[in-house]
């Protein structure tokens, strides 16, 4: 299927460019109220007028064979959620998420700690308040919805579905049927 660009006429944004000399983050605030930070690590947190958060990260992962939350049936992912007082005044929350949580592919590899071997792998995460939180890995052609109750749906771009309920059980759905 083929796409057609067309160019759009557009009104120009202010916006409004401050760089911290200390942590080297870069924040944008535009005309419109959505305020972008950038840090230098590249990773990239926007914040929409609406309380939505889209944060584009790389994540560290070790590589090891041990077998992970999402090749067991048994367990799920865990999501756990503190508060970021010294950024926001504890109106937003920060993700922790273990790194046995599932995640699997064909990341990027780097040099880790003590001589072990680290995977590096993208990540987008979009979050809102009352709304179930999407984390999407581009280069594995996957994408996890959590809801407040602790379930976690995947899927995949080869129409591959699991759903997993704590502590009920897991459910998974494959393209074949």
């Amino acid at each position: 299927v083929g796409t057609t660009h067309q160019h759009l006429p557009t009104t120009p944004l202010l916006t409004f460019k401050a760089t911290d000399p200390f942590t080297h983050q870069v924040l944008q605030r535009r005309e419109d109220p959505v305020v972008l930070v950038q840090n230098p690590d590249g990773s990239l947190i926007v914040e929409h007028a609406d309380g939505t958060r889209i944060s584009s990260f790389l994540r560290d992962r070790p590589a090891t064979g041990e077998k992970t939350a999402c090749q067991c049936t048994s367990s799920c992912v865990c999501v756990h959620r503190k508060v970021d007082s010294a950024c926001d005044g504890g109106q937003k929350s920060r993700s922790n998420r273990s790194s046995d949580d599932g995640q699997t592919g064909c990341p990027k590899k780097t040099g880790g700690e003590k001589g072990g071997v680290s995977t590096k792998e993208q990540v987008v995460l979009v979050e809102k308040d009352g709304c179930a939180s999407v984390e999407m890995c581009p280069e594995r052609h996957t994408a996890h919805v959590r809801l407040a109750d602790g379930t976690v749906i995947t899927g995949t771009n080869r129409a591959d579905y699991k759903v997993c309920c704590r502590p009920v059980g897991v459910l998974q759905v494959q393209s074949d049927g």
